[in-house]
């Protein structure tokens, strides 16, 4: 069973196909004590068990071109076609095969894995994400507290709407079209009776 360093914590996780033909990780704490990294949101630990075997699979296939590159035979390029025998000829087009597949394989992995990085990345940032829309969704509530019959607020269009209704969560136009706090962009002339 391979051991995963995450979050300064050790783990140790396993792979096994279920009765479906699926490919499940089970993971499991090494370590009783454990202290959480400074690095806000928690990761799915089968996403970094992903991410290490695909990283594994990816290496494997890196040293299988070498491998390819340092035992190929030259081809035709080389010496040109005369005098190469029928079955040299197939040894070369199934080495050709192999490096396409290869290099298939290859870009195929690198997707994965970039797929799986940025999922991790979303992760962990999730805490920020959701701190930042609580932050903007408090901050367009203030400005709905503050929005007055009467005001002239922007919601997108080439004229400001003026408020003739106002309602716990909506504002109303002398139109009748109702407006939300996320559709108001901001309020520009308040109209106060002195």
């Amino acid at each position: 069973m391979p051991v995963l360093k995450f979050n300064q914590c050790d783990y140790s996780c396993d792979g096994k196909r279920d009765k479906r033909g699926g490919f499940r990780v089970y993971c499991q704490r090494v370590e009783k004590q454990c202290v959480p990294n400074n690095i806000p949101g928690e990761v799915n630990l089968s996403l970094v068990a992903k991410l290490n075997q695909l990283e594994r699979k990816l290496e494997k296939i890196s040293e299988a071109q070498e491998h390819a590159q340092q035992t190929d035979m030259p081809g035709t390029l080389v010496a040109g076609r005369s005098g190469i025998p029928l079955s040299r000829q197939k040894k070369l087009d199934r080495q050709l095969d192999r490096t396409i597949e290869l290099a298939q394989k290859y870009i195929q992995t690198k997707s994965a894995i970039d797929e799986i990085k940025s999922k991790i990345a979303a992760q962990k940032k999730k805490p920020q994400q959701q701190e930042k829309e609580k932050r903007i969704m408090d901050l367009l509530e203030k400005q709905f507290q503050e929005i007055e019959v009467g005001d002239f607020v922007d919601v997108g269009g080439n004229v400001p709407i003026q408020v003739a209704k106002k309602n716990p969560r909506t504002i109303v136009s002398p139109g009748g079209v109702k407006y939300t706090a996320k559709e108001i962009y901001k309020v520009i002339k308040k109209v106060r009776e002195g």
